[in-house]
């Protein structure tokens, strides 16, 4: 357990060092507006030479792909999936064992929005990975925020378009033509490989009645719904066979029940402190999400899946 641990700081060592010595990617972001009722969230990058940002909806087992995530999207939302704009490059990646697509030199990812209401409130982010032919950078981020008003209500030139042409006193319940209706098209890009892989968090809160909104949960509410999760995951059959093991050996190491009691509650608390303690650091340094990122990589996964029996994981 502590070789393990020494391995684990010291790797966390180096990704620290080896982050504040790179910045290969220089980004900004901006908001654009097209018209009264469309809008482009606009993240650009431009790279350093040598390395290159991977482009969008490479695949499971590939890197990291570059994708859109909103945190807060209150008047607005998001039409079709991320589209780059630049000179994509697609090569076939010896170390991925597949084919790759990425952008050299600079790359700008663009995420259409249809505004829904006269004030709009946005937090967003383009989370990407960038490589060179030595080494990758942990997942990084494009932020963008933005709030302001419209000119006008998107649904008054809907309501103008319905009314003109319709002569006074013509009652709203007439009946219409069937040759009349248009069925309008599908969004743009809703059909391409890319919004498929575009969070439903929204989606499924509003079908289960949900708040879509959760910036004004307080902390205290978070910790407590964060413990109650560790409790519950002890009802999990995984940590089962683990209880018996570890209270049977602090009663087996003290004969005083009390001191045996003692010593398991300093264990306890420091496995929270030490694993609370390398969260803070690894998301102050690298980002709120870069530990989901790190569970769900498909190269950890991989090494997981592929490391010798030999290699143990504690």
């Amino acid at each position: 357990m502590k070789k393990a641990l020494t391995t684990f700081i010291l790797l966390l060592a180096v990704m620290t060092v080896a982050a504040q010595m790179q910045d290969p990617v220089h980004v900004r972001s901006e908001l654009k507006k097209i018209s009264d009722s469309e809008g482009e969230l606009l993240f650009s990058a431009t790279i350093d030479p040598g390395w290159h940002v991977y482009s969008t909806g490479l695949g499971d087992g590939g890197p990291i792909s570059a994708s859109f995530h909103a945190d807060k999207m209150e008047g607005a939302k998001a039409v079709g999936g991320l589209k780059a704009r630049g000179k994509e490059q697609k090569v076939f990646d010896k170390m991925f064992d597949m084919e790759v697509r990425y952008f050299e030199g600079s790359v700008t990812f663009v995420q259409k929005i249809q505004f829904t209401q006269p004030k709009y409130d946005i937090k967003c982010y383009v989370e990407y990975g960038a490589c060179n032919d030595q080494m990758c950078m942990p997942p990084s981020t494009i932020d963008l925020a933005a709030s302001g008003t419209i000119d006008k209500k998107p649904e008054a030139k809907a309501e103008e378009t319905k009314t003109e042409g319709v002569a006074p006193g013509t009652p709203d319940t007439a009946p219409v033509s069937s040759d009349s209706i248009t069925v309008p098209e599908p969004a743009e890009g809703l059909t391409s490989s890319d919004s498929l892989w575009q969070p439903v968090i929204g989606e499924l809160q509003a079908l289960n009645g949900e708040a879509s909104d959760t910036t004004n949960i307080a902390l205290w509410m978070i910790f407590l719904e964060g413990l109650l999760g560790g409790f519950l995951a002890l009802f999990t059959p995984c940590v089962w066979p683990i209880i018996p093991m570890t209270v049977s050996f602090f009663l087996k190491r003290n004969k005083e029940r009390s001191k045996a009691i003692r010593e398991a509650t300093v264990y306890g608390l420091s496995i929270v402190v030490i694993y609370v303690l390398l969260g803070l650091a690894v998301t102050l340094l690298f980002g709120a999400s870069a530990l989901n990122a790190l569970a769900t990589n498909a190269v950890c996964c991989w090494w997981y899946l592929q490391r010798p029996s030999s290699v143990p994981l504690n």
